[in-house]
């Protein structure tokens, strides 16, 4: 993992870039990331894991790049475009449902809850077909001076149809767990 400290505009800094996901030829959004150490036990070597903070919106012209956070956001885990390029695809921190929200601004919208399959992560969207990581090997984990994080050592990928709502496993949902495909 390559560290690259950097503080947006407001004042919140982040320590990771996620993949960027491209909006068209002038904008991109990217799942901002901070980074925690937890050590498992006395004097044992810290952990390094990535921890979603929000979805940062990039936007690309003549100067330099404006970076905004999107509000409603918080606690991302992962981000999709939309293929219309206006609006994103989200998932976020120990939660079983994908959300939708426009640029322009407004609330996330759920577009599906995988309930007791578990929770949602890895999120991808091609045409009308939404991918996701779900249930698997993904825990709480809390820690008084380091907050709320999941854990993940993968899970089960679905397949959702976004017009008819049917859901389908890819691959063998029992020998395989996917993360961040």
């Amino acid at each position: 993992i390559t560290l690259v400290h950097y503080t947006l505009p407001g004042g919140r800094m982040h320590q990771l870039v996620g993949p960027v996901q491209w909006l068209g030829s002038d904008q991109a959004v990217y799942l901002g990331q901070d980074v925690l150490r937890p050590r498992p036990c006395q004097g044992c070597i810290p952990d390094t894991i990535p921890v979603g903070r929000e979805i940062v919106l990039v936007r690309l012209g003549a100067g330099a790049p404006q970076l905004s956070i999107i509000p409603g956001t918080e606690d991302a885990t992962s981000v999709a475009a939309d293929p219309a390029g206006d609006a994103i695809y989200f998932t976020r921190l120990l939660d079983t449902r994908v959300f939708h929200l426009g640029l322009a601004g407004g609330e996330p919208v759920q577009v599906f809850d995988f309930g007791a399959a578990g929770i949602a992560r890895d999120v991808t969207v091609r045409g009308r077909k939404l991918l996701a990581v779900v249930g698997g090997e993904v825990f709480a984990r809390s820690d008084p001076s380091l907050g709320t994080w999941q854990s993940d050592a993968g899970g089960p990928m679905l397949r959702l149809d976004l017009d008819t709502e049917v859901l389908a496993p890819v691959g063998d949902t029992t020998s395989y767990l996917f993360r961040h495909p």
